[in-house]
This record gives C-alpha cells, structure tokens and sequence, in this order.
C-alpha cells in the first residue's frame, strides 16, 4: 500500500477520497507524461481490437475531450500487426504491451495494472476497468449516474495534461456485481459492472414446461397440484414428488448429451444446473409434499423441508456421482429461504446458494433485520460448504413509502460484514432511478471494495453535480441518510415511524429549505439547476405525504351491516341486508391524488352475523366476453380479480377471488387452508359480481370479539387487466398512490353497525 507521504505528493488525483482504495500502488521514478498540450494530443490511443477495449478507447477518447477540447486518435491494432507509433496510451493487448515485459495480474480474471513506462501508459489486464479506473484517479473524471440528457460524467476543465509516472493495480472484493437495471449504462462502467463468477441460477427455470402439450401429457405429476385440484396450472414443479427429481435428472442428461434443450435448468457453457422455483409461494399438498411441510420455520422457510431437504439433496447425490464438474446453484426463495433441519450439503460439495435478501438492503438499517438477514446468508453457505451469491432488491421498500430516504453506510456496512461468506451479487429493481441512482453508485463501490469512504462519496457527489447549489445539497443528502438511519421503535414500515422517527416536521420543514437554497444558489448556473431538479424530482410525492400523515391523514372506516343470520353465498348480493349495507368505491391506485375514481367502477358492501362477515363487491366490465376465467393463478396478471386484506389477533389476512369464484387464503403470507372461507362469482351483461364469506371461526377464537371491538383494519382491492395494448386498472378502498395492497398504513376501520 502507497506511504503517506506517496499519498501527499500525488495527492487527490489517485487518492481522492471518495474512490476505493488500491490494492498496490508504487511510483515509476520516471517523469510525468505530458499528454495534451495547448490544444494538441500528444499521445494517441492504441488499443486491441476487442469490442469492450475498443469502447473503452472511446470513452477515454471522450473524457479527454470533454476536459480539454481535444480528442486523441484512435488506432485499432489488428492481430499481428503493430501500430507505428513510439508512444502512446496502449489498452490491452497490443504488440507494445506484449514487448514491453510488463506482466498483467494473474489469478482474478477482473484484475486490472496501469503502469507508466518509457513515456507511454499500458492498461493491463482487465484493461477496460484499467482505463475507467484511471479516467477517475488521473482525469478526476466522475459518473454518478445515468442521464438521457448526457450531462451525467464530471470531468474538470484544463488546457493540459500531464499524466502521473504510476504503476498500481487493484481487482475486487466480489466476484459478480451486477445492477439488473442499469449494467449497460455508462456509469455502471465506471463502476466496473461485472462479473468473473462462475455460478448463479437462471431465475425461475424450468421455462415453459407448463406449456409443453407433450410434457403436460405425459408427466402431469411434476407439476405442482394446487388448491383447486389443478396440476401444470402455473409453472411451479411438485418437488415433493420422486418423478420430478427423475424427470429433472433425465432433461439434465439430454442437455449435457446435446440432445434437447433443458428448458434453462442446465447451462452446459459454464457447468451450472439450477434450481430456482417460480415466484410464488410453495403450496403443493399432494401426498408427497404435506407432509413435509415444518410451520415452525415460519412464513420465510415452511416448504424449505420439501425443496432444499428432500429434492436438492437428491439431486444433489446423483450430480455428483453422474456429473461430477457440474454445479448446482439454487435460489432460496419466498417460503423457501430458510435452511430445513438437518440438511447438510457438503459431502456433495457441488450446491451454491443464490440468497435472496427480501426486505430490501435499505430495510437492514435495523439492527435485528440485518442480523436477520445475514444469518440465513450463513446458514447457507454453513450447509453448502461454498460462498453464497445474493440478490439484494431496491424496489423494497420503495414500493411502500415516498420518503426520500438514502442508505448508504447500511449497504455498505453490509456489504464489509458479509465479504467472508458472499461471492458476489445481484441488485434487482428498476424504477425509482432518480431517487436511488446515488444508492446504486453507493452500492456498486462497495462491492468493488466495502472500504469505500460513504461520507465521501456524498461530498463529492455534492459538489460535482450541484456546483454553486452544492452547500444545501449537500445538508438534504445528510437529512435523507441520518433520518433513515435513526432507529425506530419496532421494525415495521408505518406512519409513525416515518414521520415520527426519521422525518419528523422540523426535518421535512429543513429539507424543504434545503431544496430553496439549491434552487436559488443553482438559478444561474443551468446545468446545476437541472441536475438539482432532477435530484429531487421524487421529493413532491414525500412532501405531500408527510403533510397528509400530520393532519391526520383522514381514513374512512368500512362498515359492515348487521345481518340477523347468515348470508347466502351465491355471488348475487340480492338479500335485504345489502339494501341498509352502505356501498363504497374504490378509487384508482398510482395517481397524484388519493380519491380518483376507475375508470371501470368497483363498489363494495359489507355485513356481519354472529357467525363472520361478508363482503360483496359490484365490477363494471364493458367487455365480458374478453373476461378470462382460468388463469394460472387466482390473483394473476391476465384476469379480473379481487383482494381483501386485513389484520387482526396479530394476523395479517389476504383473501382473494376471481371472477370464476376461487378463492385462495394466505395468513401472514402463508397460503392456509379455506377452513370455510366461501366465495361466489356471477358474470352479468356489462360485469360481474362477487361475494366471499369469512367465518370467525377461520380466523382464531377470539376474532369474532376483536371485531365487534373495532380490532380488525384492511384494504379491499381490485385488478382489472387492460385489453391487448391498454394498460390495466388497479384501484382499492383506500389508496396511498402505488403503494403495496398490504401497506398497513392505508387500511381503513372495519367496523360494526347497529
């Protein structure tokens, strides 16, 4: 590592503070090289022909021209010929660099060197991480994010260019870094995007099994058996069932043989099979599955016993004895996460887990979510013997709060803490970019490195982007990062503990200072206004709840008729207690306002008896013949369907049906069974209708008392899909814009009427 006093004589341009740190650095001896001279390039740019050195050339090219006017040639050198020049910035592998005796680092495939010699500059190794890497330590060059206005890369001004006589090289800390939304992007680029790991699951393989005529035919078995009795309904294998595993087994040995395609379950190029359910809850009850499901593994780990316990194990045995070099990897997955007694993988040596870390990384600002979090990481790699890959998701929670919050010295926390026991990882979500663009830059360093300077970063993106506005931009950012980061009472994302804990008035009542001051220091400086405008273009839609949340943010309870005895379930509410029911209708989710009407409108009555409640809901729909009424599943993306979510006992309720009357029950996420739950559906000329019945005695013994009481709290929502290139119509009760339909925070009172 370089000295101190290394460090004071080349000072921020390779050791600015908000870069990684090097893993070796010395100095050449030799003199600076001069490279861009009063509006001449000194130096052109030699590279391979290889397409990401020669893009990388272009970028170089670029930066230099955008710091001095000046653009350097670009020679490309073809195989076995050398460039005729006696110096110059040569990237890869050149005849210069291949004459030169510099050696590039061996062992990580990711591992860069830039070495100053003789006058000119050699990027080895990994060489186009080589040139991005040095366009931020030599030409203080920074790209924070992407912008489609191409204002995105901070290179300072200047008539010239001397580079610095260096030789450092660097490689990073994990194995895959990979942000699913923005990889292409020019500052994943400079963030070194990428990946050397050999692993990793093709997510929800096998693809279009279900769809397979043939295979539906002649082994319906592996398919999950749902609810209703249903087999290759959705795309869910019963991994319970011994034919599957010998179904698996025999595509695998076709594919390897190169006789059939797998369906993406085998990767023949990098010796991968995988084991990735389908995204949703597992819930086969064939005879082979129940009775293997362990409850006391909670929401997170119930069906763990049936697919990690019993089918990988199997699998498992049987790669290892039929195809030694292949590995599994395997993704822990919604009711799947947690490791199953007694598993243990590594006689077999040959599965690697792909975690998935569900809260979302912001969310592991609490201490006991991220110890959570965290141990089953290490559960894992404890049962596998191998390094885990994680799937961090930034998408939680930002689709259940606006609050503009920053997370930067969580993740990377994080991301120090677990480098012993992680290979790599995989950041999953889209959207939000303005609002986590910063939080993708942030993350993104850190796997290269969990060293980073986080507060640096913050300084740097401050003053790079917002120039004259860099002050109260640089104040918002701490209120946006303390604010999230103070602890708050219990972990659930509610009201109080936004609003309460880590944005109160007074901090929303200086951010919005914070943004007058940038708006003002900013207005004569046009590209520092748009980039603050854009920056905190997601701060209206958090402004205007924080003001909701302090007047009270006013709900209207749902009030459930009286009925004197029990109420026909036939999907037609024609009784007379629905005359007194008073009805509501939704309104539209995913709007500025919170009381915007659907265009196809849903009203809702509710009653009660002493044996449970009952709600009945009216759909307009201008085209029933379009209706589909047997979709994969209940609450599907291509059918009219219907949701009712409530807590209470400490139980948080999701019910849902269709318009072919189905109904599916999930307590706390778990699918459970009915226990008496009725639901009733009936098609009309211009929409359907539908009823569903909830017994007290399906949801506990005391929910009957807690109702009368004013116990119970929920949302009702509905999903309507739009016709072919329209989009679909998503509206509830009670709506906080596009929040989740679990968002606790919009639920309504139910309660009791005379």
């Amino acid at each position: 590592m370089p000295t101190l006093w290394t460090i004071a004589l080349l000072g921020a341009s390779f050791f600015a503070a908000d870069l990684t740190p090097l893993s070796a650095f010395r100095e050449t001896g030799e003199p600076d090289i001069p490279f861009v001279k009063d509006g001449e390039a000194l130096l052109p740019i030699v590279t391979d022909a290889s397409p990401r050195n020669v893009a990388a050339a272009r970028e170089l090219a670029s930066v230099v021209n955008s710091a001095t006017g000046v653009r350097p040639a670009i020679i490309r050198e073809a195989e076995g010929q050398r460039a005729l020049v006696e110096r110059a910035l040569y990237i890869g592998n050149v005849a210069a660099a291949r004459e030169s005796g510099l050696a590039a680092p061996v062992g990580n495939p990711e591992a860069f060197r830039v070495v100053a010699k003789g006058g000119s500059i050699f990027f080895l190794g990994r060489s186009d991480y080589a040139v991005y890497d040095w366009c931020e330590r030599q030409l203080d060059a920074r790209c924070f994010w992407f912008d489609k206005a191409g204002d995105e890369l901070s290179v300072p001004k200047r008539a010239s260019i001397s580079a610095k006589s260096v030789d450092y090289s660097d490689s990073p800390v994990y194995s895959k870094r990979i942000c699913g939304s923005c990889s292409s992007q020019r500052w994943a680029k400079y963030a070194k995007s990428g990946s050397s790991h050999r692993g990793g699951v093709r997510v929800h393989a096998p693809h279009g099994w279900h769809k397979d005529g043939a295979i539906v035919r002649e082994h319906p078995e592996i398919f999950a058996l749902t609810r209703d009795g249903r087999r290759a309904a959705t795309p869910l294998l019963c991994y319970g069932n011994p034919a599957t595993l010998e179904y698996y087994e025999r595509r695998i040995d076709e594919a390897i043989a190169g006789l059939r395609d797998s369906g993406g379950i085998v990767d023949t190029g990098r010796k991968v099979i995988t084991v990735s359910p389908w995204d949703v809850p597992y819930d086969c009850r064939c005879e082979y599955c129940a009775p293997f499901y362990d409850a006391s593994l909670g929401e997170r780990g119930y069906a763990s016993p049936v697919v990690w316990g019993r089918f990988l194990k199997g699998l498992a045995r049987w790669a290892k004895a039929n195809h030694p070099d292949y590995l599994i990897s395997f993704l822990p997955y919604w009711t799947m996460c947690e490791v199953p007694p007694g598993l243990d993988l590594r006689e077999e040596g040959n599965c690697e887990p792909e975690v998935c870390v569900m809260p979302g990384i912001a969310c592991m600002k609490s201490d006991s979510v991220k110890a959570d979090e965290e141990r089953i990481i290490r559960d894992w790699t404890r049962v596998t013997g191998r390094n885990a890959l994680l799937w961090h998701y930034t998408c939680w929670p930002a689709e259940d709060t606006p609050a503009a919050y920053l997370f930067g010295e969580t993740a990377q926390r994080h991301f120090a803490d677990v480098r012993d026991c992680v290979d790599g990882v995989f950041i999953c979500g889209g959207g939000e970019v303005p609002r986590l663009s910063l939080m993708y830059y942030v993350m993104m360093r850190a796997m290269w490195n969990p060293e980073v300077d986080v507060q640096a970063i913050f300084d740097s993106f401050a003053e790079r982007m917002f120039g004259p506005a860099a002050k109260p931009m640089r104040r918002l950012i701490a209120l946006q990062e303390r604010g999230w980061a103070r602890r708050w009472p219990n972990d659930r994302l509610l009201d109080g503990n936004i609003y309460g804990y880590s944005y109160p008035p007074w901090v929303v009542r200086e951010m919005k200072q914070c943004l007058a001051a940038a708006e003002r220091r900013a207005a004569s400086d046009p590209l520092a206004l748009r980039r603050v405008r854009r920056y905190v273009s997601v701060f209206p839609a958090f402004f205007e709840e924080a003001a909701l949340v302090g007047e009270g943010f006013p709900r209207h309870p749902l009030a459930f008729a009286h009925a004197k005895s029990p109420l026909v379930v036939d999907g037609v509410p024609d009784e007379s207690v629905w005359l007194k029911a008073k009805p509501r209708t939704f309104v539209l989710v995913g709007v500025s306002g919170l009381d915007t009407p659907a265009k196809n409108t849903t009203t809702v009555r509710a009653a009660y008896s002493k044996e449970g409640v009952c709600l009945a809901f009216e759909c307009d729909e201008p085209h029933v013949e379009n209706m589909v009424l047997d979709g994969a599943q209940i609450y599907g993306p291509e059918q009219d369907s219907l949701g009712v979510v409530f807590e209470t006992c400490g139980v948080c309720w999701h019910m849902q049906l269709d318009a072919s009357g189905r109904v599916g029950v999930f307590a706390n996420g778990v699918p459970v069974a009915a226990d008496g739950v009725e639901a009733a559906a009936h098609i009309g000329a211009d929409g359907w209708s539908a009823e569903i019945s909830i017994p007290f005695s399906a949801i506990g013994e005391n929910a009957a008392r807690d109702f009368i009481a004013g116990g119970w709290r929920g949302n009702l929502v509905r999903w309507r899909p739009g016709a072919k290139g329209e989009h679909g119509e998503w509206s509830r009760l009670s709506t906080r814009r596009s929040h989740g339909n679990k968002d606790r925070n919009a639920f309504v009172p139910f309660v009791s009427a005379p």
